[in-house]
């Protein structure tokens, strides 16, 4: 449910959310119950401290601001603590105003029976209702085939199991997804497909460049995000570039790291990248 001290990051947001909330509520309630919630919304756009919880306006002036009397005012500011939207911080006393709390949770309740009014969204950040689906399904024509499993690897199965629980989502997001070794692979989808193949930090980087260089197209360029050891690997890597028909071309400082950036300069040599696994075990080097 929407915080109970709206301040801090989206508190605009919020407070615009919990006027809404109120609003909704009283257009849908009597005349009199619509007055006093106009009111009350009146009163905290103009004299309410969201930081400070804190509404301190003494009777002549919400006199003024309502253009009623201060009677009008007594009465109906006692109306608004009974239901609890207001609550009494401090009593007031000779030369000092009483100062009032917001009763958030009790306004959350009470209008809660309005939300749906306003929409699923607001009902959603209000802290009620279902979230939208986060995976979108495409549309799947006939049937979708299982996934070979017979290379037995752990992606094989994680397709199996996610093909079974739901073929639609399987076939719109996973079915075309391939290791990097295939994918890059002499006759694989993506080989020389790219005019930049960017990688992160997930490998040394004799072994990504083995993954990542034949996915570049001719003239194309690896960025390569490394971090403090980026020299000490490009150095190591002399020989996996000189393999793979490749050359330095620099590096680039960044707030996070260095990219190192290695260009294409002819067809990546039949055999690269070779199969699965064999990358890890027996870098170029």
């Amino acid at each position: 449910m929407l915080s109970t001290k709206p301040v801090g990051r989206g508190a605009s947001a919020r407070k615009y959310d919990l006027l809404t909330a109120l609003g909704a509520f009283a257009r849908s309630q009597g005349k009199h119950d619509q007055r006093r919630a106009l009111r009350l919304m009146t009163l905290i756009t103009a004299r309410y401290n969201w930081a400070r919880d804190e509404l301190a306006v003494g009777q002549r002036e919400i006199a003024r601001l309502w253009s009623v009397d201060e009677r009008t005012v007594k009465r109906e500011m006692a109306q608004l603590r009974g239901r609890g939207w207001l609550v009494v911080k401090r009593q007031g006393a000779r030369g000092r105003v009483t100062q009032y709390g917001l009763g958030i949770d009790q306004l959350l309740a009470d209008t809660a029976v309005t939300w749906a009014c306003v929409g699923s969204d607001f009902e959603l950040r209000m802290g009620q209702g279902e979230p939208p689906p986060q995976v979108v399904p495409l549309p799947v024509r006939g049937s979708v085939a299982a996934p070979d499993v017979s290379s037995g690897t752990e992606w094989a199965l994680a397709q199996l199991m996610l093909h079974a629980e739901d073929p639609g989502t399987y076939a719109s997001w996973i079915a075309a997804l391939k290791r990097a070794e295939r994918a890059g692979a002499l006759d694989g989808p993506l080989r020389a497909a790219f005019p930049i193949v960017t990688a992160r930090a997930v490998g040394r980087l004799n072994l990504l460049l083995e993954l990542t260089l034949p996915l570049a197209e001719g003239g194309g360029v690896v960025l390569a995000m490394k971090g403090e050891k980026a020299d000490e690997e490009l150095a190591e890597s002399r020989k996996a570039i000189h393999a793979l028909h490749a050359a330095p071309a620099g590096t680039v400082q960044t707030p996070t790291g260095t990219i190192v950036v290695i260009e294409k300069r002819r067809t990546t040599p039949k055999m690269y990248p070779r199969r699965d696994g064999e990358p890890k075990r027996n870098p170029i080097a």
